[in-house]
């Protein structure tokens, strides 16, 4: 009889991806803080996750402008239109235009917009508070100080692109052709944009046809 031996090749372990590990816990935070839901909060509360974090910033900062309520709530000027309207609707805040900008919109808890808030900031401390006593006590800390710093990665960053401090107030995140409209109309040497070639096709053809006219405009009008 003649043995065999068996060769098992070792393969490495494929180190992790940190940047895939962090997506997955993200992912799984998510859904199982109940973020998902859409018509009720994570503590319970029967309102959209904006409509909560909306009262939650007005209760705490008081009286906004709406593109500074957008940009606390990282949502973007169309989006918070929709929400301060909703707001409104439901008596839960007032919307007024500011007295030293006409372009401003101030955003207001009312008194019932402050008793839906204060329900909502009960039910989310004693949401956390039960997550919390879940952690180990030595952990604790460790994990606050990471989501503090995570908070800070996400933060936006002021914008860049030249013409956009020229803006007016509520021009808040325009899209590409809002800020196609906001940025200075020049090439890279400073010389004003030449039009497409279909419409300089179109333009040519226009004036052609109004050259081809004038003869026959003026024959009319000395008859």
């Amino acid at each position: 009889m003649v043995a065999h031996a068996t060769i098992e090749w070792y393969a490495p372990p494929v180190p992790a991806d940190p940047a895939d590990q962090l997506r997955r816990a993200m992912q799984q935070v998510f859904r199982r803080f109940g973020v998902l839901a859409g018509d009720a909060t994570p503590c319970g509360q029967p309102l959209s996750m904006a409509h909560a974090h909306a009262l939650l910033v007005l209760r705490e900062r008081g009286a906004l402008a709406q593109r500074d309520l957008a940009r606390e709530l990282g949502i973007d000027k169309s989006n918070v239109a929709r929400l301060c309207a909703r707001l409104a609707a439901l008596d839960h805040a007032t919307l007024r235009t500011a007295a030293h900008d006409r372009r401003v919109r101030l955003v207001q808890l009312t008194p019932r917009g402050a008793r839906v808030a204060d329900v909502v900031d009960g039910a989310s401390r004693a949401r956390f508070t039960s997550l919390l006593a879940a952690v180990p006590a030595a952990r604790r800390s460790p994990l606050i100080a990471a989501l503090e710093l995570l908070a800070a990665v996400l933060a936006p960053a002021a914008p860049v692109a030249k013409g956009l401090a020229d803006a007016p107030p509520d021009d808040l995140a325009p899209g590409p052709r809002r800020a196609r409209q906001l940025l200075p109309r020049t090439g890279q040497a400073g010389a004003r944009r030449r039009p497409a070639a279909g419409t300089r096709a179109r333009r040519s053809a226009g004036r052609a046809r109004r050259a081809r006219r004038r003869p026959q405009r003026r024959a009319r009008r000395d008859g």
